[in-house]
């Protein structure tokens, strides 16, 4: 009984600043802009890496450290890079999710923004896998040409078709990367700022807390 009227009494004694503190802190709240920087959305798509014996393209450690360099977005990209040149490494990210995919994210101010560029950075990344997937195919078209013209002796003709044999077979096996996820404006996630109203309310809260505490504790440090 006489801590709670030691607590009755404290509260009158300083009732005024039991109510100034939480209204303070409230108008505090609500025109100083916490947490009030641009909202970042987030794109991602996801990306099936090719198998045509080229690590370059088809390892995901690889493909990951290519994505990551400058030089890839100045050779495939130059317009991008020059508007981005600031903001495009560091907003994007590459993930390995296994061993055959990586997921491409890139952060930006809006949705436009952030579907754009990502959806760009994994178009590219596609037309360099084609190019190098067209390469590969045309070095097994050209074995075949060349195995099927050469003249061989009746004792080779066996290993000829052999080799024939695993030369198509490895066409037919060889593909090129595949975009399973396309970015769109559902695949986004949203930092979204406080209001002004809840900034108050979370400033008035954040009073009438520290009050309670600044009358009670002291009682019970003073009983102990």
């Amino acid at each position: 009984m006489n801590v709670m009227h030691s607590m009755i009494a404290r509260i009158k004694k300083y009732i005024w600043l039991i109510f100034i503190v939480p209204i303070f802190l409230a108008i505090v709240g609500w025109f100083v802009p916490v947490g009030g920087e641009p909202s970042d959305y987030t794109a991602e798509t996801t990306i099936a890496l090719g198998d045509y014996h080229t690590p370059d393209a088809n390892d995901p450690e690889r493909v990951t450290a290519l994505l990551s360099n400058a030089s890839f977005y100045q050779d495939r990209l130059p317009s991008l890079w020059r508007a981005q040149r600031e903001n495009l490494l560091g907003r994007l990210k590459v993930i390995q999710l296994n061993d055959r995919q990586i997921q491409l994210s890139f952060s930006g101010g809006s949705e436009d923004e952030a579907v754009r560029i990502v959806s760009r950075v994994t178009e590219a990344f596609l037309a360099y896998d084609r190019e190098q997937f067209q390469k590969r195919e045309q070095v097994i078209n050209r074995s075949i040409d060349a195995m099927k013209g050469a003249r061989v002796s009746q004792d080779a003709a066996v290993d000829r078709q052999r080799f024939l044999y695993e030369l198509e077979t490895a066409r037919l096996e060889i593909k090129p990367a595949e975009l399973l996820e396309a970015a769109d404006a559902g695949t986004h996630l949203e930092n979204r700022a406080f209001s002004s109203k809840e900034r108050a309310v979370l400033g008035g809260m954040l009073g009438v807390t520290i009050m309670f505490f600044w009358v009670i504790l002291p009682e019970f440090v003073r009983k102990r």
